[in-house]
């Protein structure tokens, strides 16, 4: 994170708002062992849209145990933690969090017994995905007969005589 990024979050006001729904961008986040030495990881997001636009919540998740580490796992893939297979080691989640950094996502919050749950709904990477370039047209290979050349739209047209009437 750059500086101007640090000193821009260091002045969002972190809250626990109201239930319900929230579109967010991870701003940062980090994995380590708690002061009793369990394994812990905290994603920090801001609010993008609404009257709480600016603001930041934490989503803290926690692996001590069976079930809470099958949730918080659950909700770092759908942040859209890449090759969760590759994590061994508290430091190899760290470093995976880094990379969700700029990620937006939607939220949901709620709250049971005065703790806020946050749940996770999908997310959307800033960084495309695929390694494939978008740039680059298809190309028919040099060796395929001018009948395999014709267009897709030609090829459905040709078979669209099926008694369906859409």
């Amino acid at each position: 994170m750059s500086f101007s990024e640090a000193w821009k979050n260091a002045g969002a006001e972190e809250i626990e708002p109201p239930a319900g729904t929230y579109k967010v961008r991870i701003v940062r986040g980090a994995a380590n062992l708690s002061n009793a030495g369990d394994p812990k990881a905290n994603v920090i997001l801001e609010i993008t849209d609404g009257e709480l636009a600016g603001s930041h919540i934490d989503h803290f998740m926690w692996f001590a145990h069976p079930v809470s580490a099958r949730i918080s796992k659950e909700a770092l893939i759908t942040y859209g933690l890449r090759d969760p297979d590759a994590v061994e080691e508290i430091e190899d989640l760290d470093d995976a969090i880094q990379a969700l950094v700029g990620t937006t996502a939607d939220v949901g919050v709620s709250y049971k017994d005065g703790r806020m749950n946050i749940k996770v709904h999908g997310s959307r990477s800033p960084q495309p995905m695929s390694d494939i370039p978008n740039d680059v047209p298809p190309t028919v290979p040099p060796t395929a007969p001018p009948e395999a050349q014709t267009s897709f739209a030609a090829a459905a047209g040709a078979k669209a005589d099926d008694g369906i009437p859409f």
